[in-house]
């Protein structure tokens, strides 16, 4: 998923660019709660995915070793 020559970020990063001027002061809208609110959601499933990732790659380590 993140690895040297995973994609995951690249495809984050072009979001992040193409979300980025809805942000500016001059926009206005009620499409700032859905932004942030997709945001706040695509953030906490990024860090559960990392979290999940870890902890598999901690027990198969473990599985080893035994």
């Amino acid at each position: 998923m993140l690895g040297n020559n995973g994609s995951c970020l690249k495809y984050l990063q072009d979001l992040f660019t193409a979300i980025k001027s809805f942000y500016h002061p001059s926009n206005t809208g009620k499409f700032q709660q859905d932004l942030i609110t997709f945001l706040s959601k695509l953030a906490q499933a990024f860090v559960d995915r990392i979290h999940l990732l870890v902890v598999l790659k901690n027990k198969k380590k473990q599985a080893n070793e035994n």
